[in-house]
């Protein structure tokens, strides 16, 4: 999204962008790259008064990853799959507990 918006401002175009994140900001990231994709981001986030870009995050960890890493604090929007009309009802008397890699 970020390359996109950096082809359409050298043509003098703007775009806005809509951000709903749900890893790291890193991921995926070369590492020859952070130094362009940090400043692309403050570019992006300080831009006309933060209107050409809303973001938000799917959870809180990552809202205080970012919040940490950036010092821009990212509103935390749950994912609710409300129109699917289902409820969570388990059957197991079991428990799985996961835990994602950090690196």
């Amino acid at each position: 999204c970020l390359m996109m918006l950096q082809s359409a401002r050298a043509r003098g175009k703007t775009l806005p962008l809509l951000g709903y994140l749900g890893v790291a900001l890193l991921n995926n990231c070369p590492p020859d790259d952070l130094d362009t994709f940090w400043q692309s981001l403050v570019d992006l986030l300080e831009s006309q008064d933060g209107q050409q870009a809303q973001m938000a995050v799917n959870n809180l960890i990552l809202s205080e990853q970012i919040y940490y890493q950036s010092g821009y604090r990212m509103p935390y929007v749950r994912a609710h799959g409300l129109y699917t009309n289902m409820a969570y009802a388990p059957l197991r008397q079991e428990l799985l507990v996961w835990r994602a890699p950090v690196f």
